[in-house]
């Protein structure tokens, strides 16, 4: 039996007010359109699997979700946080744990990547991110801590012109998702924490991911094992 949803056209005042240029109007609808559309109606289906369905993801993919916020000389359309707020806002009203993608990649992962990056990060990270090339993660709590950086014992060794990593991190949302992840560590002889890029590939035999935590009805998380993962210095942010 083919489900109906009812999709109003009624606009958030809050959101109303936040709009000051016919960009942002015209950014609003379009992914209003699409989640409605598109996403609200397997919204039911997805909530029985637990599981953001992948045709979803490369749904916001192809229709430039993940770019919104990204500058426009990275190949984004430079509408910042409030461009993110709002795409997050339009997909949330469509499904609550889909619109936890452009929460993550752009809003946590890019926008690490734009904050602390060179410039030679900024360019080969973000137009990918833009494209749906990437999806990018973040890897910051630990075991028995917090999401504090105070609370990080993850280390990171300088060795062999890279980075020895050692560690675990936990609740990594779209962990499963994810080819690269924003890793941050204690870096060894220093009171600073930094911020290494970890593509997947350098995943090493510990990883695994056995921690189905159920946020926002269905998300899945991942626990990350670091046991001896050398990351080169390019990707230390």
């Amino acid at each position: 039996m083919q489900e109906k949803h009812v999709a109003d056209d009624f606009i958030d005042p809050l959101v109303i007010d936040a709009i000051d240029n016919s960009d942002l109007w015209d950014l609003v609808l379009g992914v209003r359109q699409i989640t409605r559309e598109q996403i609200l109606p397997r919204a039911a289906e997805m909530a029985r699997q637990e599981h953001v369905s992948d045709d979803v993801d490369s749904l916001m993919r192809e229709n430039g979700f993940f770019g919104v916020s990204i500058p426009s000389e990275y190949g984004g359309l430079g509408h910042g946080l409030l461009g993110d707020v709002l795409v997050v806002f339009e997909t949330g009203y469509a499904d609550l744990s889909a619109s936890l993608l452009p929460v993550v990649n752009p809003g946590l992962f890019a926008r690490a990547v734009q904050i602390g990056g060179t410039e030679e990060q900024k360019e080969f990270v973000l137009p990918k991110v833009v494209s749906g090339e990437l999806f990018g993660c973040y890897g910051l709590t630990e075991p028995g801590g917090s999401s504090f950086r105070e609370s990080i014992k993850t280390k990171a060794v300088r060795k062999d012109g890279g980075y020895i990593l050692n560690g675990q991190k936990v609740f990594i949302t779209e962990a499963d998702r994810a080819n690269v992840c924003v890793v941050f560590a204690c870096i060894e002889g220093s009171k600073g924490v930094g911020a290494f890029l970890v593509p997947n590939r350098d995943r090493p035999s510990g990883y695994r991911k056995d921690n189905d935590t159920m946020l926002w009805e269905k998300k899945k998380e991942s626990q990350e094992f670091m046991p001896q993962l050398l990351v080169l210095s390019l990707w230390m942010m």
